[in-house]
């Protein structure tokens, strides 16, 4: 084609962009919000298009949302809009910190950045600030990744009022670590190590001192059946026939062997250890066959654990143990809530740390003998039934094993009472003292906290008389007869009662209240923010595979 007949060639116009409709943008972006919060991008694919054929004839039938066009709204126009909104709404004022630091399936080091503030309208709020990434996670570097990130929402470190964290030594060591800086830069901050880690290593140091082959029954009986349908098809039966007579409860189903133990789930060993108990001799049978219907490589392995289920020691340690780690689990359950009352978690530390101690003291202090100690009812009663069992040519060596095993017991308690003392008397303290803004003392006229024995003193700032002055004034107040609780009665949680507060004239002592209770009991929230990004990561990982 000559350069003449290139310029005769009659271009054609390009389609001028269509005008979205307002409605249509905003049916698509609330679309694209539920799809964010409740499900993965990939529904949205034939999700939108259900949507706009049922919804023909209005704006939903205009709809066209599927799910690169809904990562680019949840990219470029939630995510920023969201951001902006958190920046209005808690730049400039105290925040409490909530930190820790992971790596995802990828081997993406992270950073989780999660901040409690009072808002003007909905009191005490926990906000995700993002997940960092970061390349080395020593001190220096982790304390600009997350001063750079504060920023950008307009948050200073000179208004962090509390610091929690793990107890690694990177995040609270007492010479170089993240808490240092911090502390350089906000001397009045308070640390907070999570109350939930430090249960969970009091649990598991104590939980060391019996015998390894409990360790190895905890984790090695769930993993037998963890990947075979097979196996846990073969242990039902089993457990059918050994229990067809018996009467089970009314919708309640019998805990199986299955669940695996985790360090980094809190809340698992104790119902691993109890589920394991309550199938013990089911247990045995199991295993008595699968040592000889076995492959020759699993064999061995069978026959361990049949061994060790037959020993009748580590039946009474189990008795011992599991009620002991459910109490820890228990307790540490507490302390996982988001809005967890601080008077009545100080409360709950104070009483386990005592009942926990008077197991191995007497109430003047006096360390029991092994024979007086408080070893649980259960296991004392299986160790009588035991030896009542035990024939006389055998029985001195059983009374002697016994004695043993009560040793190790004993030692799991010394221990125990040893970590616990060790690892959390400063939140207990913290926490006895946020206790006092409980609306149970502050409006107990007889035995009322005075006020330079207040919590966080430094929060008091220049408004110092005029909360004085409301704090006196408080206690004269009929609050039941006040319209901000008129219809209901005075709130005894203590979040609650001060959020209601802040709606009334005494607004400064409410703010007071409400920041000093900004500090939290756990890093839970950063260990679920974990879950959901793993959980997450291994979808999309699953859906790249295949």
């Amino acid at each position: 084609m000559n350069t003449s007949a290139l310029l005769n060639v009659v271009r054609t116009p390009r389609a001028e962009k269509k005008t979205v409709p307002t409605e249509q943008k905003a049916a698509e972006i609330e679309l694209a919000v539920f799809v964010a919060s409740h499900s993965s991008i990939r529904a949205v694919d034939h999700l939108g298009e259900w949507i706009r054929q049922r919804g023909a004839g209005s704006t939903l039938g205009n709809l066209r949302l599927h799910r690169t066009k809904c990562a680019s709204i949840i990219r470029n126009v939630l995510s920023p809009a969201l951001k902006d909104g958190l920046k209005k709404a808690a730049g400039g004022k105290k925040f409490t910190l909530i930190v820790d630091e992971s790596t995802d399936v990828g081997c993406q080091k992270l950073l989780c950045l999660i901040i409690r503030y009072v808002d003007s309208e909905k009191g005490v709020v926990d906000a995700f600030l993002g997940l960092v990434p970061v390349l080395e996670t020593n001190a220096e570097t982790l304390f600009h990744s997350m001063k750079n990130e504060l920023e950008t929402f307009g948050l200073s470190l000179e208004d962090c009022v509390g610091f929690a964290s793990d107890g690694a030594s990177v995040m609270v060591g007492v010479k170089n670590s993240v808490w240092t800086r911090i502390k350089n830069v906000s001397p009045n901050c308070i640390q907070m190590k999570c109350i939930c880690h430090s249960l969970a290593l009091c649990k598991q140091h104590a939980f060391a001192k019996l015998k390894s082959n409990l360790g190895f029954l905890l984790t090695e009986v769930p993993s037998w059946f963890s990947h075979s349908c097979l196996r846990r098809d073969a242990f039902q039966r089993i457990f059918d026939t050994l229990n067809a007579n018996s009467e089970s409860e009314s919708g309640v189903s019998h805990p199986t062997p299955f669940m695996r133990a985790s360090a980094t789930r809190w809340l698992v060993r104790g119902k691993v250890l109890y589920n394991i108990l309550v199938n013990w001799e089911e247990l045995i049978c199991y295993f008595n066959i699968a040592e000889l219907e076995s492959p020759s490589d699993r064999k061995y392995k069978a026959r361990l654990i049949k061994d060790m289920l037959n020993d009748r020691m580590n039946f009474l340690l189990f008795h011992f143990a599991t009620p002991v780690v459910q109490e820890f689990e228990c307790i540490n359950a507490k302390f996982q809530s988001s809005n967890a009352d601080p008077h009545e978690l100080s409360k709950e530390l104070i009483t386990f740390h005592r009942s926990l101690r008077s197991r191995l003291y007497n109430p003047l202090g006096e360390k029991k003998d092994i024979a007086s100690c408080d070893f649980g009812y259960k296991f004392v009663s299986e160790c009588e039934k035991y030896l009542m069992e035990v024939s006389e040519d055998k029985k001195e060596a059983e009374v002697k094993r016994v004695a043993a095993t009560k040793e190790r017991c004993h030692m799991m308690l010394v221990e125990a009472v040893r970590q616990v003392e060790e690892r959390l008397p400063s939140p207990e303290n913290v926490f006895v003292g946020l206790s006092l803004l409980s609306p149970l003392k502050v409006l107990n006229q007889l035995d009322r906290t005075r006020f330079e024995d207040l919590p966080f003193p430094h929060l008091f700032g220049e408004k110092v008389s005029t909360i004085e002055e409301q704090y006196r004034r408080i206690v004269l107040v009929d609050w039941s007869s006040e319209p901000v609780f008129k219809e209901s009665s005075v709130p005894k949680e203590t979040l609650q009662f001060w959020e209601g507060i802040r709606k009334t004239p005494m607004k400064e002592l409410a703010e007071y209240a409400l920041t000093c209770l900004l500090t939290p009991a756990s890093n839970a929230g950063v260990e679920r923010m974990f879950s959901l990004v793993n959980w997450a990561m291994n979808l999309h990982y699953c859906e790249y595979v295949l």
